[in-house]
């Protein structure tokens, strides 16, 4: 659904996700979990095999690798909000649709700003994290795939002027979610 009013409230979003979840729980949950575990499965192989430091470049610049999952993951999330039948496949969609090296370039370079904001000024840093946080959703939605990688920053950073502080808000509300 498209939300006409970006002045919307906690329960709205709540109300809104339900809504658009209805009968679509099990894949949803299947879909958040498979994601989790291909997505975190380089840096839990680390954690549990006591790989040195050294390794640990070469497991970060892996997760980087799969990280288009994540397109999928939104793809799916989209095609819910959009009232379409989707499926587990949907997860693997920049792969299967010729969008991984662009899904990958766009991510790549979102890290490559987002890690040297960071390692400069941490506030700087996080606040382009919260500007950029449209990329992966965009990635997954046809209407942008004319934009180039600097063009998704660019139009991320313009939606998401004002709501940054918001995204945040939500976030922090659903903390407990990222713990699982």
């Amino acid at each position: 659904k498209q939300m006409n009013n970006l002045n919307v409230t906690f329960s709205s979003i709540n109300k809104e996700a339900k809504e658009t979840l209805k009968g679509n729980w099990s894949i949803a949950i299947l879909v958040s979990l498979v994601f989790s575990m291909i997505y975190n499965a380089p840096n839990q192989i680390a954690i549990n095999l006591n790989i040195p430091i050294a390794l640990l470049f070469l497991i970060h610049l892996l997760t980087l690798f799969i990280a288009p999952i994540e397109v999928g993951l939104n793809r799916v999330f989209l095609d819910f909000s959009e009232q379409k039948n989707t499926n587990i496949d949907r997860l693997f969609y920049p792969f299967k649709t010729g969008r991984y090296a662009r899904s990958l370039g766009a991510i790549l370079l979102r890290s490559i700003y987002i890690g040297l904001l960071i390692m400069l000024f941490i506030i700087p840093g996080i606040m382009y994290l919260y500007s950029t946080a449209l990329v992966p959703i965009m990635l997954a939605d046809k209407k942008y795939d004319k934009l180039s990688a600097s063009q998704l920053l660019k139009v991320s950073k313009l939606y998401m002027r004002g709501y940054r502080f918001k995204l945040f808000l939500i976030e922090l509300r659903y903390v407990w979610y990222y713990g699982l």
